[in-house]
């Protein structure tokens, strides 16, 4: 029961998060939305469902947080699964997200998870600031979750250009790679 509760709160905050990009995108400059690309990952002790959240900064009215699936029940959102084996330091689980949102300043400030049927999340906040300009595509990079145990994390950032881009070119193949501008998270 509480699992199927989890999926329908899950479902609900995705549904709120932004529309789906498709692949048949094509950056227009006069667009009112811009397109946001991050990838996603996690190691050490990560929870079978993990959520990392996102929140427009600064008007304290429209503060809606959207929740973006790291990884869940629908395992074909995953790009690169948790292998039996273990995998490689250099690649960890995690997906490949595209995003349309609104022009604005946005942030990703949290994470949560389930691990039978409850709930953990962070203890101490953080901020990874973006911004969203209308009509361009931004590359941010990596976020990453390291939890080595039950009682500490670490988030981390990064640039995995090379293999973001190469699945983005099958996702969204009308976007060149020369029409993406990068703005690390910091």
């Amino acid at each position: 029961m509480k699992r199927s509760l989890a999926a329908v709160i899950l479902v609900f905050l995705l549904a709120g998060c932004s529309r789906s990009v498709k692949p048949d995108f094509e950056l227009k400059p006069d667009s009112t939305t811009g397109v946001v690309i991050v990838s996603m990952t996690a190691s050490g002790r990560i929870p079978g469902e993990l959520l990392f959240y996102l929140r427009p900064m600064g008007n304290v009215i429209s503060l809606q947080p959207r929740a973006m699936q790291v990884f869940g029940p629908t395992k074909d959102q995953i790009d690169w699964p948790i292998l039996k084996s273990g995998n490689p330091p250099n690649q960890p689980p995690g997906r490949l997200a595209i995003l349309e949102l609104s022009p604005g300043q946005y942030e990703f400030y949290r994470w949560s998870g389930g691990v039978g049927g409850n709930m953990i999340a962070q203890s101490r906040p953080f901020s990874y600031p973006f911004e969203v300009r209308a009509g361009e595509v931004v590359y941010l990079g990596t976020l990453h979750l390291n939890r080595p145990d039950d009682q500490k994390y670490t988030m981390t950032t990064g640039d995995r250009r090379e293999r973001d881009f190469a699945l983005l070119q099958k996702r969204l193949p009308n976007v060149a790679p020369e029409k993406i501008v990068t703005r690390l998270l910091k």
